[in-house]
């Protein structure tokens, strides 16, 4: 593959050189200090392929951060088997080691107990289910001639300001709210 790629030919002993430079860079970032603060840390699953003795899709948990500034900070990325509530709290508990100590919101998919187990580590902070998943999951929750809810609820979180916002969150719940009064109360 190096061949390929830099039209050169690499010895095994290179290979394995370049490898562990690589790797003692990869540790040195995963291992490093974090700031003790961030307005809000984002936690997210992406599913790769990886070939062990077979090939199978695998996810990495990605956990970024959004500074005071407005920037933002790749925190972490952790290769699990699966995206489960301990894998989660395993990431959680790693932030919270390497200098994390608060975060005004995390923002995350749907895991069993997972705004629990931020509280419990994080207690003050508030959280926020993942609009993507959030408007995903609509789709097991309504009838099929009622897909049009998903379109909607997009429109309510693509607002430019927060009277905008609550504007289209007031037409959201006034469309829906008698045929679907348990989806709007848990928005």
């Amino acid at each position: 593959i190096l061949k390929d790629i830099f039209n050169n030919k690499y010895s095994p002993s290179s290979v394995s050189r370049i490898t562990d430079l690589a790797l003692e860079e990869v540790n040195k970032f995963v291992n490093r200090k974090l700031d003790n603060r961030y307005i809000a840390v984002m936690l997210d699953g992406l599913f790769f392929y990886l070939r062990r003795e077979t090939v199978d899709k695998e996810p990495v948990i990605f956990a970024l951060g959004i500074k005071e500034s407005g920037e933002y900070e790749i925190l972490g990325f952790y290769l699990t088997i699966k995206e489960s509530h301990n894998n989660y709290k395993d990431v959680l508990e790693d932030l919270y080691r390497r200098g994390l100590k608060q975060s005004l919101l995390f923002i995350a998919d749907g895991i069993n107990n997972l705004d629990e187990e931020i509280m419990n580590i994080y207690p003050g902070s508030d959280f926020q289910l993942c609009t993507i998943h959030y408007i995903r999951g609509l789709k097991s929750k309504v009838k099929e001639k009622d897909l049009e809810i998903m379109d909607d609820a997009n429109k309510m979180f693509r607002c430019n300001n927060k009277e905008e916002a609550i504007g289209k969150f007031n037409e959201f719940k006034n469309k829906w709210e008698n045929r679907y009064p348990n989806i709007i109360y848990n928005t």
